[in-house]
């Protein structure tokens, strides 16, 4: 019966601190720089800020926002965003977004060379062949 105090009580903690964790990310300017960064990392450093105000679950504002692909050919550059949204429809799949301001904007498209065609795949004549003379 100790036993299972002893994983109830560490279920607690780490319950506590998974609570603990989302408050973060989600109510503190902190945590949504954390969470931006998390995002130009998963983008290849394709997006950039100059500066974030707010929460992920409150006003956020992002001045100098920039997303830049160059094997895309897309360049887009806003001097300031401010969204005010609610996260609680996204248990339903929904994003409420109650008020959205976005300034200046400036999109910038340019051609790409065309890649080369990828190699046709190798025959199955080529695959079934040994490395070796039998």
């Amino acid at each position: 019966m100790k036993w299972l105090k002893r994983i109830a009580l560490v279920f607690a903690a780490l319950l506590v601190v998974a609570i603990a964790l989302a408050l973060w990310l989600l109510e503190s300017e902190s945590g949504a720089r954390f969470a931006l960064e998390r995002a130009k990392h998963a983008l290849a450093d394709k997006l950039s800020y100059a500066q974030a105000r707010g929460a992920l679950a409150s006003p956020l504002v992002l001045e100098g926002l920039r997303y830049r692909d160059t094997a895309a050919g897309i360049d887009i550059s806003i001097q300031s965003i401010k969204v005010e949204y609610s996260l609680s429809g996204l248990f339903s799949r929904t994003l409420r977004v109650a008020s959205l301001d976005i300034g200046d904007i400036d999109v910038v498209l340019t051609s790409v060379a065309p890649t080369a065609p990828a190699a046709p795949p190798p025959s199955m004549r080529s695959l079934l062949t040994p490395p070796l003379a039998l």
